[in-house]
């Protein structure tokens, strides 16, 4: 029985030695890899390029200002279609979300701004809803019959114009209070150089 007894006691020692070694490595672990985590998700922060309504942003040799949004079912169109009307409806159940903004050419030479066949260095918009959601913007076709768009506009040197850029996206994006953003990126042979983001509410 002694011996039996003086077995088990030994036993219970290196168990109790071998929990206690687990746990104190535990703690290290987890707070090396809870570091690693967080420094990832502020380097990826920091990248990320927000302007306000009202701010100047620089994008390549743009220089755009997002000064107010608006929604409206439909869009002043300048020539009338076959059916006598000179508006462009956004669809059934949706509206278009009308980003006015100011642009400035700071090249030296003519460029084009969103334009719809991609060429040496170029720009294009996205509108994210709810972070996740993404909408393009009205066809080049289209844009190009709309009053005042910036879609395939070109820009003199040194020369600004205000105008707007149309999206026709569901009444839930218009109705619902969750974040509304204007991406442009500028990208040369398909790969993103750089990328700003408007926030719109």
């Amino acid at each position: 029985m002694k011996k039996v007894f003086l077995v088990l006691a030994a036993c219970a020692v290196v168990s109790a030695a071998l929990v206690g070694c687990g746990s104190s490595s535990s703690p290290e672990s987890q707070s090396v890899a809870t570091s690693s985590v967080s420094s990832t998700v502020v380097s990826t922060i920091e990248d990320v390029r927000t302007i306000a309504i009202g701010e100047t942003a620089t994008i390549g040799g743009w220089e755009i200002t997002v000064t107010s949004i608006e929604y409206a079912p439909e869009l002043k169109a300048q020539t009338e279609n076959m059916m006598g009307s000179n508006t462009i409806a956004a669809g059934e159940g949706k509206q278009f979300v009308i980003v006015n903004a100011q642009l400035k050419n700071t090249a030296e030479n003519l460029e084009m701004f969103l334009p719809d066949t991609p060429y040496s260095e170029y720009t294009k918009e996205a509108l994210i809803y709810d972070g996740k959601y993404e909408y393009s913007g009205y066809s080049t076709a289209s844009a190009l019959n709309i009053y005042s768009s910036l879609v395939h506009t070109t820009v003199s040197p040194l020369e600004t114009k205000t105008g707007y850029i149309a999206f026709a996206v569901p009444n839930e994006v218009v109705e619902s209070e969750k974040p509304l953003q204007l991406k442009i990126e500028q990208e040369k042979d398909y790969k993103t150089l750089d990328s700003i983001t408007f926030n719109l509410r």
